[in-house]
C-alpha cells in the first residue's frame, strides 16, 4: 500500500485511470481538492478542502465474474463504515447502491469503475470540511457531527485495510455473511422510495438487498428486484402558498434530487383570486411534473393546520420528510408536533 498525495487533481479516479500501469494493487491516490470530481452517472462530486478524496485499484479476481460486479460497491460501502467505526464509532448506514449516511444525511459517496483487468475504486468522505450551504439539508461531515477534527490519512488507511479483509472474505465464498452485515445497516429498508427505470418511475417500499446485489422493492403487492441502474430519491412533502418563493423552493428540492409531493390548502368556498391560484398550481404541476395534493379546509389557514395536513399526506406517502415552501418560524408547539410524530423538517432556505 503506497500513498500518492496531491494538493489538487481534476479527479483521483481519472488520474489513476490515465496512469493505471504505474500503480500496484492497493496503491492510493489522494487529493486535498478535486476540480472535476466524478460521481455516478457523470454527476459532479462537490469537493473542498478537509474531505477525504481518494482512489485505489484492485486486480480483477476470479470470484468477481461479470455477473458479480453489482456486489463490489456494496463491499466498498461496508468497508467505509467499518473503517470509519475504527476511527469514530457512530451510527453509519449504507444507502444502496453507493452512499454512506450519518444522521439521515449523506456522508460519503462511492464510484467503482472497470479499466481492463482492474477495478478503480473512488471514495469521497466529508471529514473536516464545512458542508456547502446549498446541500446542508442533505449532507453532513464528521466534523459537523462531532465537533472534532480527524487525521484524514488514518481514515483512508483504515478503510482500505477493511476493504482488503472483506474482499478476501468474498473470494473465500463468504458473500452471504457479508451481505447480512450490509442489510443490518441498510438505510433504505422499510422506507418508501422512488426509482427511475428508463423513462418510468415507480414507488414502493424498500426491503433487503438480495444475493445478486439488487434492491428488493415491494411494488404492486409483489417483491421485485432492481439492479443498480436506477436512480433513488428521497420523498418529501412540501406545503406551499401563493408566494412565488414557494414554487422556487419546490423546484430547489427537485433539483437536489428529492421526489417532491406538493401540498396546498384550499378553502371550500373559493374567491376569484383563490380560484386563479388553483389554476396556476395545475399549470405549475404540469410543467414541473410534480404531483400536488389539494386539501380543502373550512377554517382559516394557520401553521398548525398546515403541519397537521403535511403529516396526513406524509403518512399517505409513507415518508417522514416535510417542508414548507415559505419561510416559517418553528414555534415550540410545532416543534413538539414534529417530534411527537417522528417527522423531519427540512428548510429550503
Amino acid at each position: 500500500m503506497r500513498f500518492f498525495n496531491f494538493k489538487e487533481l481534476d479527479s483521483t479516479n481519472e488520474f489513476m485511470k490515465k496512469n493505471i500501469n504505474s500503480f500496484h494493487e492497493y496503491d492510493i491516490v489522494t487529493a486535498e481538492t478535486q476540480t472535476k470530481g466524478k460521481a455516478r452517472r457523470g454527476n459532479i462530486w462537490f469537493s473542498n478542502k478537509g474531505m477525504a478524496l481518494f482512489t485505489f485499484k484492485i486486480n480483477e479476481k476470479e470470484a468477481l465474474k461479470s455477473n458479480e460486479y453489482l456486489k463490489l460497491p456494496l463491499i466498498v460501502g461496508l468497508s467505509v463504515i467499518k473503517g470509519l467505526k475504527k476511527i469514530e464509532n457512530l451510527d453509519y448506514m449504507f444507502k444502496w447502491t453507493n452512499d454512506v449516511y450519518l444522521n439521515g444525511k449523506k456522508l460519503s459517496g462511492i464510484l467503482v469503475e472497470k479499466v481492463d483487468t482492474y477495478f478503480i475504486i473512488g471514495i469521497g468522505i466529508n471529514v473536516n470540511n464545512d458542508v456547502l450551504t446549498e446541500i446542508k439539508n442533505i449532507a453532513t461531515s464528521l466534523k459537523e457531527a462531532t465537533n472534532k477534527n480527524y487525521n484524514i490519512s488514518n481514515i483512508i488507511t483504515s478503510i482500505v485495510k477493511e476493504f482488503s479483509i472483506l474482499y478476501e472474505d468474498f473470494e473465500k465464498g463468504n458473500w452471504k455473511e457479508i451481505l447480512k452485515e450490509i442489510n443490518n445497516i441498510n438505510y433504505l429498508k422499510n422506507s418508501t422510495i422512488s426509482l427511475k427505470v428508463g423513462n418510468m418511475s415507480i414507488t414502493g417500499i424498500a426491503k433487503n438487498i438480495n444475493l445478486n446485489g439488487e434492491i428488493e422493492i415491494l411494488y404492486n403487492k409483489k417483491i421485485q428486484s432492481f439492479s443498480m441502474g436506477e436512480i433513488l430519491k428521497e420523498r418529501i412533502i412540501v406545503g406551499i402558498n401563493e408566494n412565488y418563493n414557494s414554487h422556487l423552493a419546490i423546484l430547489k428540492f427537485q433539483k437536489l434530487g428529492y421526489d417532491v409531493i406538493g401540498v396546498y390548502l384550499c378553502p371550500l368556498k373559493k374567491n376569484k383570486i383563490e380560484y386563479s391560484y388553483e389554476k396556476e398550481i395545475e399549470k405549475f404541476s404540469k410543467n414541473s411534473k410534480i404531483k400536488f395534493e389539494k386539501i380543502q379546509i373550512e377554517n382559516d389557514i394557520n401553521d398548525i393546520l398546515l403541519f397537521e395536513n403535511l403529516y396526513y399526506i406524509a403518512k399517505k406517502y409513507n415518508t417522514s420528510y416535510i417542508s414548507t415552501g415559505h419561510k416559517i418560524t418553528i414555534s415550540s408547539s410545532i416543534m413538539t408536533f414534529i417530534s411527537k410524530n417522528n417527522l423531519t423538517f427540512i428548510s429550503p432556505f
